[in-house]
């Protein structure tokens, strides 16, 4: 994918929460957000997913303008699959259930399909032992790997994830990532936000720091989180390696 982002602002009320953000990432498969919290990375996810609106400013993704405004805001989002913090799955519906419904009622597929399409994927990650299980029947890890499938299903042009491993354990954590880096390595186009620096460093083809709503370093994960130059990028690599 080619993001080109420029002179992107969004406020709450007086607030400035980014900007103004310039940048150009002429090629990139995985794209990676990382800075304190507070820095606008979440922000930045969903503007870029159109849940939010910029005050001013634009986002080209493949040089194609994402357009704020409803008929083409949801053709748009039909191509993404976005997973935040939060898995949001319906607590009433079933593992498959909460795959199959979306698949059928925002993407077109009959409900034969969709059941195909949700068991296929839960074979392939080895979930389909809980197909039937409602979300308080399974772990943090299983339902945030649930709510992935459930992104993944409709084959989503790209992959949004706001630090979907903020609140699991360290084993469940593992389990998420190590599917994060499997999807990476299929092929499929990501943007992702987190405080992991090793898993960062592992999977992005490009790094953006954030602070202050600001980006203050661009590049490889190496120069980024080997070789910032900004201090406030120095001193929380430094303290997120130490602890």
């Amino acid at each position: 994918m080619k993001l080109e982002l420029n002179q992107l602002r969004k406020f709450f009320g007086s607030q400035k929460a980014i900007g103004p953000l310039n940048l150009l990432i002429p090629e990139c498969k995985t794209l990676v957000l990382i800075g304190p919290s507070g820095s606008g990375k979440s922000t930045l996810l969903r503007l870029i997913s159109g849940l939010q609106y910029p005050d001013s400013g634009q986002i080209l993704i493949d040089d194609v303008p994402i357009v704020y405004k409803r008929k083409e805001l949801l053709a748009y989002r039909r191509k993404l699959g976005i997973v935040f913090q939060s898995w949001n799955l319906f607590p009433h519906l079933t593992a498959l259930e909460n795959i199959v419904l979306p698949l059928y009622r925002v993407h077109g597929f009959s409900n034969e399909e969709a059941e195909k399409r949700a068991l296929e994927l839960l074979n392939r990650f080895q979930m389909e032992k809980h197909a039937y299980k409602k979300p308080y029947e399974l772990s943090g890890g299983q339902v945030q790997r649930i709510a992935l499938i459930r992104a993944l299903a409709p084959r989503p042009k790209m992959l949004l994830l706001d630090e979907p491993t903020s609140q699991l354990d360290p084993l469940m954590t593992a389990e998420v990532l190590e599917l994060v880096l499997e999807l990476k390595k299929e092929g499929q186009d990501l943007i992702l936000a987190t405080h992991h620096l090793h898993f960062a460093k592992k999977i992005a083809d490009t790094l953006l720091f954030l602070a202050d709503g600001k980006i203050l370093e661009s590049g490889s994960a190496n120069q980024v989180i080997e070789h910032p130059t900004s201090t406030l990028a120095k001193k929380y690599m430094a303290t997120l390696f130490e602890y």
